[in-house]
């Protein structure tokens, strides 16, 4: 499915993000990473035409999630902080990019992440 296609670098990068050790200092390449790879599936993603206009909505919206949540990591990763207190303070734009997720996995009959 293309959508899988489409996230599976994504994925690569969060769970790089994810692997940080706690009490480290994330590494910038990481945060890069992370940036890049969601970047690249919003124009991606925003460039396939999706079967059904709810479809479209959910995936425009995934994409405004997606934009907040690098926007939120960008600001939090402007001074060395640990995975620990990055994670802790990205909380709400992973559960909204989470969610928004999961609505057009739903849409394209995908399990939930």
């Amino acid at each position: 499915m293309r959508y899988l296609a489409l996230s599976a670098p994504v994925n690569v990068a969060i769970d790089k993000l994810n692997q940080a050790d706690p009490k480290k200092v994330v590494p910038a390449v990481v945060l890069s990473a992370v940036t890049r790879a969601i970047s690249t599936f919003d124009a991606a993603v925003l460039g396939v035409h999706w079967s059904g206009s709810s479809t479209a909505g959910d995936v425009r919206a995934l994409v405004r999630a997606a934009s907040a949540f690098v926007a939120e990591l960008q600001l939090n990763s402007r001074t060395a902080v640990t995975a620990l207190a990055l994670r802790s303070r990205l909380t709400p734009s992973v559960k909204a990019l989470s969610a928004a997720a999961n609505v057009v996995r739903a849409d394209l009959r995908l399990p939930r992440v």
